[in-house]
């Protein structure tokens, strides 16, 4: 393995391979319209984002620290951008404390980026029981069986998700409609 250099070199950006710019004129008068746009040919192409929901969580605790974690959009609209993790995860636990939030997209491949500062609030049971039967059924599994961010093993994580697996009756794991209840731990919070 390489040993990593005593100083970085920032490397140059290639200007002239996107000669878009950005100015009033250039963009929609709605900022949800714009990111709705951006999003899709994020999606689209081209350029193809590698992975365009993906964006970069900021909390900070009631003493002023900072924390960043990248998670996965799972949805947005004039309200905010919705965001699912548990409640007892430490990101929940700093919202619960001072909601302020912040949310950057990153998408390289297009060289555009989006940033989103505001309150974040938990959404209703309701809107949080429908995004998580939207998850694939390795996900629901997992928010049952895993404690979101603790230390585990490979074999704590057979014996947790074979627990799970007995409790709801899932015998295949190809069973996507397999009814498996929401964890009152688990939800989601809308930013922005």
């Amino acid at each position: 393995m390489d040993a990593v250099p005593a100083t970085l070199q920032a490397s140059t950006h290639d200007h002239d391979r996107f000669p878009e710019t950005l100015s009033p004129l250039s963009v929609l008068p709605s900022p949800v319209d714009q990111f709705r746009q951006w999003l899709n040919e994020a999606l689209n192409g081209p350029p193809k984002v590698a992975e365009p929901g993906d964006m970069s969580v900021a909390t900070v605790t009631a003493s002023g620290v900072p924390s960043v974690r990248i998670l996965r959009l799972d949805a947005f609209d004039e309200q905010g951008f919705v965001f699912c993790t548990s409640y007892v995860s430490r990101k929940s636990q700093e919202l619960v404390q001072n909601p302020s939030a912040a949310l950057a997209f990153h998408w390289k491949e297009s060289r555009k980026q989006v940033r989103i500062v505001g309150r974040a609030e938990r959404i209703s049971d309701e809107e949080s029981d429908e995004y998580f039967k939207s998850r694939p059924l390795a996900a629901r599994i997992a928010a049952h069986a895993l404690q979101q961010s603790a230390v585990i093993g490979e074999e704590e994580l057979d014996l947790g998700s074979g627990r799970v697996k007995r409790e709801y009756g899932v015998a295949d794991e190809s069973d996507e409609d397999a009814d498996i209840a929401r964890p009152e731990s688990w939800g989601g919070w809308r930013g922005g």
